[in-house]
């Protein structure tokens, strides 16, 4: 799931090309879009991929404008910030 502040003009994963996007080491996520992952053509698009070992500290960036999403395993309720769910291709 692809998480960002309301009012972002990121509506789908081809709007993260040349964004700052946050994710938390360890997860699902950080392994689909690691070198050799399902995702890692998504993750060449990217301006870059930041890894951080918390979602609190996602989070905290994305607030603070220093990413433009952050991709989780499951979204958040009353956040404050929008879902974006995206399917992964099936193989």
């Amino acid at each position: 799931v692809i998480m960002v502040k309301e009012g972002s003009d990121i509506k789908s994963s081809a709007d993260l090309a040349g964004k700052v996007v946050a994710v938390q080491l360890g997860t699902s996520g950080d392994t689909l879009l690691s070198e050799d992952g399902d995702l890692e053509s998504l993750t060449a698009t990217f301006k870059s991929l930041v890894r951080s070992d918390s979602f609190l500290k996602c989070f905290t960036e994305l607030s603070g404008g220093a990413v433009d999403a952050v991709i989780v395993d499951k979204p958040l309720r009353g956040t404050g910030r929008r879902a974006i769910r995206h399917r992964l291709p099936r193989r």
